[in-house]
């Protein structure tokens, strides 16, 4: 079996900029992947069965993103009928904290398969199947590290960022991404950035959804104010929630850190850049 990893990633900036035709929202968000990975393990098989298998039992595979980014590309390529995929998946990432874990996991597979049987999809295809998973997914399509996001997030330019690292720091519970989207009142004028100066957007720290996760969720609020209160910096959202993030420096208080973590049943990671 082949062994892949599929990074995780986070928002340094996310804007909501309009309701589309098709219900989706227009997004202007930077995107950067960090070194956290789900560990996929993946292989080709001469008989038309798709067998997925996560680590996690609350995982379903077959309503997963990887069976759905597997089952269409088989279609897509017409391989449907004489062709399957064995996948493992070892997950690292936490689910429903906006780090993109199920995005990355299937725009990881699409690569993956698209490589192993010769590349027979154009990107434009890969796209359009990756877009019928989640708006996310066309993200782990590409190379980029940081990537500036268009449309519902499939409208990529890649960018030349620094190198930095994170703390992410992921509460004891989940955020409904359809619940905020449906939270959101869009009576506001968008924010607008220049994408090429990223150490001012890095500096901005904006999240649109930031505000309506804290209206709709008192338990992410007080969480949020607690651990800014402890280790005396902000931390901003990334996606829809729930994990927080800031960049890590050398005069971080780890001890406090750690007794807030223990203390709230909070997940710490420490990561960088690709």
């Amino acid at each position: 079996m082949d062994v892949i990893f599929a990074p995780a990633k986070l928002n340094a900036f996310l804007e909501v900029v309009s309701k589309r035709p098709d219900s989706y929202h227009e997004l202007h968000t930077l995107f950067v992947k960090v070194s956290l990975f789900d560990v996929i393990y993946a292989q080709v098989l001469e008989e038309p069965v798709i067998n997925v298998e996560f680590d996690r039992k609350e995982i379903r595979p077959e309503d997963s993103t990887v069976y759905r980014a597997i089952r269409g590309f088989l279609t897509e390529v017409g391989r449907d009928s004489d062709l399957g995929v064995l996948v493992k998946v070892k997950k690292f990432i936490p689910t429903g904290g906006g780090l993109g874990g199920g995005s990355s996991d299937a725009g990881t597979i699409l690569r993956w398969l698209n490589q192993k049987l010769g590349r027979p999809l154009s990107d434009a295809r890969l796209t359009s199947i990756a877009l019928d998973v989640g708006s996310d997914v066309p993200l782990f399509l590409s190379d980029a590290v940081w990537a500036w996001a268009e449309g519902r997030g499939e409208v990529l330019t890649k960018l030349n960022g620094p190198k930095k690292r994170f703390l992410i720091v992921r509460p004891p519970f989940s955020i409904s991404t359809a619940q905020v989207y449906g939270a959101l009142k869009l009576t506001y004028t968008p924010r607008n950035v220049n994408i090429h100066k990223l150490e001012e957007v890095l500096a901005l720290s904006f999240n649109r959804l930031e505000r309506v996760v804290e209206r709709i969720s008192p338990e992410f609020r007080e969480f949020r104010a607690q651990l800014e209160t402890t280790l005396g910096r902000r931390f901003m959202m990334t996606g829809s929630g729930s994990c927080l993030f800031c960049q890590l420096d050398p005069d971080m208080d780890f001890l406090r850190l750690l007794e807030f973590a223990e203390g709230n049943r909070a997940r710490v990671w420490c990561v960088e850049t690709l």
